[in-house]
Order: structure tokens, then C-alpha cells, then sequence
């Protein structure tokens, strides 16, 4: 619990950053001049541009509803606001469900029924408040009757509404285990919606908090987007293009190895995919225990590592322990009615970048020593 609670607030470390900074820059904001005040009037439009063209493209609906009800709310405050705490409740309550409907259904396809439903449910809100602005008598009975039957309404302050909502989200985030870096920008995004219907009246600071709700979704948009890119999706760990990235920019000397899980295919014949692919993503997770992010998934069953410093000793002494730290794992495996503990070895090989060599030779002359590992019997690590 405590590994959870410690991983959710450093996640959410960065969006809560936005949304005080907001704050902190606020007086020097109002000192700048009407040019450039000007400009900052049509950034929110332009992030929110931004933000819908990258969602259309890759399918990404709550960054959209975010962008859209961020944008209606700006557009809103050119219109007379209520100040009634029944009404302000009623707002509060869709920002609230919209923030729970976004933490409740994870993203996908344009053209599915989820997607219907969830855009279907945009529409009826919209739809709803353009025509209640235009009828708002039809409010005055419920309005009474509520504050007739529930007179605590009247006295919780519009604060405490924005309180208790975003307690209300934490809450349900937090139950979430390890929230991806899409969810934990929804949430710093609805914080800032939160805050700016509470500081409407403060022109400067409901349009920043605005911005800030974009910019926030915007960059969890572009961070979820770089983890497709560059990690792994199974072991989740970096992959084939962020080695090759690395590759690129090493310089001096350094060493790399390559490693094989010895007779993966025969296992995966045996024991199944599913069992195959938790196989990887357990021989992943521990070889990221012992050298951190210098671990890369290659391909299929093959894994890299990159030590950027070129004492070879010291490296292969590495090697050594993870090769003893994976052969020591046990894996339960689910195959048939008997529950049966298995585990897995890797051959590793590891080459030392020499004078005139590129990462792709050194690449080469680490596969060569794996499969001399291989040749000699699986189970070692050979340079």
C-alpha cells in the first residue's frame, strides 16, 4: 500500500506542478502588456487545437472530451454565471462525472459503442445547459424543493463543493492501481476545470487555469504517446527504437551484451503463449532489477543490455549476477488442472567496443558471443 501511495503521488507530482505554478505566476501575468495579454487569450484555443487534432489521430476520446469541455467552459464565462449554490452544485456534479467517466473506461476506437456513448453522453450536456440558459424557470421548483429538503446545500460554500469533488477523484485514482501517465494527466486536467469554475469571477485566472487544463492533457497525451513509441508494451521496458537511440549516442568505450532465454520455443510449444509471455515479462522485470535502464527487449526472446562505461570486468561480473538472479525465479504455471513452479535460463554474451568499431559491430560481436554461449551449452555468459 505504501509502494502504491508513493507511486501515485510522484506521478502526480508534475500535473499539481502546472496547476500551482498557475498561481505563483498569476500577479506577474496581469503586468504584462495588452499585446502580449492578447496573445495569451488565444493560447488555450490554440493548445486545444493542437490537442483535438493529435486525439482524432490516435483515437485518444477523453484527451478530446477534455479539450471540448475545457473550451466550453471558457466560452461560458462570457455568459452570466448564477451565483446560486444549488446551481453550482448542478455544474460541479458534470465536471465531476465527467472526471469519473474518464477514470472509469480506459480509450479506445473511435467507432465503437463505448465511444457512442461516452460522446452521446457529451452531447446531452450540452444540449442540456443551452437549453436551461434559455429556460432557466424551469429550475426555480427543483431549486426550491432542494433547498427545502436538503437546507445544508445552501450553507457549503462553493469551495467546498470543488473540495469534495477533487477528493472525490483522488479517491477513485487512487484505487486504481499504478494509474498510466494518460490518467494521471486526466486528473491534473479536471483539478484545473475544478479550480477555474471556482475562480470564474478572475478573468486572468479562469482563462490560466483553463490553459493549464489543456496543456496538462496535452502533455500527458505526448508523454503516453513517446512510452508507445519507445517501451515495450509486454514487459515494459524499453524497446528496439530507444536502443537504437542509445546506440547512437554512445561514445568511448562501453560494453554491451545480448541475451537469449534458452529453448523459449520449445517452453512456449509446452506451456502455452500466455505462459510464454509472462515468462518474458518476468525475465524482464529481473533483469531491470539488476542493471536498471540499461535493459532493452531486442526482439522475440532476446534482451540488450548497454553499460556505458568500459570496464569489461566489472560488467561481466553484472552479467554473471543477472544470469543467477534469473535462473533462480520461480514461475507458477497455470497449464491444466496441476498447478506446476517452472523457471527459465539465459545464455548471455557480452563484446567490448574496440578501436574503429561502431555500436552495430560491437552489437554483432556480443550476438557472436552468445552463441557461443549457446554452442557451449546455455546457461553462461561468454565474451
Amino acid at each position: 500500500m505504501r509502494a502504491l501511495l508513493g507511486h501515485t503521488l510522484s506521478t502526480l507530482f508534475l500535473p499539481l506542478l502546472f496547476v500551482a505554478s498557475v498561481f505563483y505566476a498569476q500577479p506577474y501575468v496581469i503586468q504584462l502588456t495588452s499585446k502580449i495579454q492578447g496573445l495569451l487569450q488565444l493560447l488555450p484555443y490554440i493548445i486545444a487545437s493542437i490537442n483535438i487534432l493529435l486525439c482524432l489521430k490516435f483515437h485518444r476520446t477523453t484527451c478530446l472530451l477534455i479539450s471540448t469541455l475545457s473550451i466550453g467552459l471558457l466560452l461560458y464565462q462570457s455568459q452570466p454565471i448564477v451565483h446560486n449554490h444549488i446551481h453550482e452544485i448542478g455544474i460541479i456534479a458534470l465536471l465531476i462525472s465527467n472526471a469519473l467517466f474518464c477514470c472509469l473506461f480506459q480509450d479506445v476506437h473511435f467507432f465503437t459503442l463505448r465511444n457512442l456513448l461516452k460522446w452521446s453522453l457529451l452531447a446531452a450536456q450540452v444540449s442540456a445547459a443551452v437549453w436551461l440558459t434559455q429556460h432557466s424557470d424551469v429550475l426555480t421548483p427543483v431549486t426550491a424543493w432542494l433547498q427545502q429538503k436538503a437546507p445544508v446545500l445552501n450553507h457549503l460554500s462553493q469551495a467546498d463543493w470543488i473540495l469534495y469533488s477533487m477528493l472525490s477523484a483522488s479517491v477513485i485514482l487512487f484505487f486504481r492501481a499504478y494509474p498510466s501517465s494518460l490518467r494521471q494527466s486526466y486528473f491534473g486536467a479536471f483539478i484545473a476545470l475544478f479550480l477555474a469554475f471556482h475562480y470564474s469571477h478572475e478573468a486572468w485566472l479562469f482563462q490560466s487555469l483553463i490553459t493549464t487544463a489543456l496543456s496538462i492533457s496535452l502533455f500527458g497525451l505526448l508523454s503516453h504517446l513517446h512510452s508507445i513509441a519507445f517501451y515495450d508494451d509486454l514487459t515494459q521496458i524499453p524497446a528496439r527504437r530507444a536502443l537504437n537511440e542509445r546506440l547512437a549516442g554512445l561514445t568511448g568505450h562501453y560494453c554491451i551484451a545480448m541475451i537469449d532465454i534458452d529453448h523459449f520455443k520449445k517452453f512456449n510449444d509446452t506451456y502455452g503463449h500466455d505462459m510464454g509471455d509472462k515468462v518474458l515479462n518476468d525475465v524482464a522485470r529481473t533483469i531491470k532489477k539488476c542493471v536498471g535502464q540499461n535493459a532493452y527487449r531486442y526482439g522475440g526472446e532476446e534482451f540488450t543490455i548497454v553499460f556505458s562505461s568500459g570496464n569489461f570486468d566489472k560488467a561481466m561480473d553484472k552479467l554473471e549476477q543477472v544470469r543467477e538472479a534469473v535462473e533462480s525465479r520461480i514461475i507458477k504455471s497455470n497449464k491444466g488442472k496441476t498447478k506446476k513452479n517452472v523457471s527459465v535460463t539465459i545464455s548471455i554474451g557480452c563484446a567490448l567496443k574496440m578501436a574503429r568499431q561502431t555500436p552495430n559491430d560491437v552489437v554483432k560481436n556480443a550476438d557472436k558471443a552468445l552463441y557461443k554461449a549457446k554452442k557451449k551449452g546455455r546457461n553462461q555468459v561468454c565474451s
